[in-house]
């Protein structure tokens, strides 16, 4: 636990307490802290803990929930590799922030942007509606802000190409065979993130998109979630 406590210190991320994912503090976005010892200490005591955005920890996270989030960004055609986690429903990308940025909520279908004054659920915290533990996907120091992500947040026009959001035919792909609580259940996962795979290269989806996409799909939509090397056979 400390390692991970550890790592987002490292990365200058302010961290606050959660019951859930509601911050336990009234004045927390001036009460970010980066001391082990309370960290630690709020997860012992069963707190979730939260990354405050924007300046305050130099960072932006783009905010990915569900299948709707994720065909909104399959559209943007656009490749991510960046300090990544499953949050148990959707994911969370991490970007460098060293200037202003605002929140948005909805910037497009299933995506939000945490920035200032914002914050996000941070691993190893645990999703207080699945149970499910926030997972990190991807371990690496958070990515510059690209440029599209920049214009898109600040409403400029960009020619993005999106691509079409997903065809009925491509949305049974992604959504089934599942169970009835929505989840792709044993025995089908392999083959429903080998289908999703061969379906995004054809589209020509660059191989870390796919990478990332099936990552999250597992995390978040297979009963249980297939080991990481099996994932990356699909």
């Amino acid at each position: 636990m400390p390692d991970i406590i550890s790592k987002y210190i490292d990365y200058g991320f302010q961290l606050i307490s959660l019951d859930g994912k509601i911050p336990t503090k009234s004045d927390w976005p001036n009460n970010g802290t980066r001391d082990i010892k309370t960290i630690s200490g709020w997860l012992e005591e069963g707190f979730n803990i939260g990354i405050l955005t924007g300046l305050s920890s130099g960072v932006i996270v783009l905010d990915i929930d569900g299948d709707l989030g994720r065909q909104s960004l399959y559209s943007l055609n656009k490749s991510i590799k960046t300090f990544t986690v499953s949050t148990g429903k959707g994911t969370h990308y991490y970007f460098k922030a060293n200037k202003s940025f605002k929140n948005r909520v909805g910037i497009l279908p299933g995506i939000d942007i945490r920035a200032d004054g914002g914050q996000v659920v941070a691993s190893p915290s645990i999703h207080p509606e699945t149970g499910t533990a926030y997972k990190i996907l991807n371990d690496m120091i958070p990515a510059d802000l690209p440029e599209w992500l920049i214009q898109l947040m600040t409403n400029k026009k960009e020619e993005l190409k999106p691509r079409k959001i997903l065809e009925k035919k491509d949305k049974q792909t992604f959504l089934t065979p599942k169970h009835e609580d929505g989840m792709i259940p044993r025995g089908q996962r392999y083959n429903t993130l080998f289908r999703i795979g061969c379906s995004m290269r054809a589209k020509d989806s660059e191989l870390d998109e796919i990478y990332n996409a099936l990552i999250a799909i597992n995390e978040s939509s297979c009963d249980p979630p297939l080991e990481k090397p099996e994932v990356e056979r699909a």
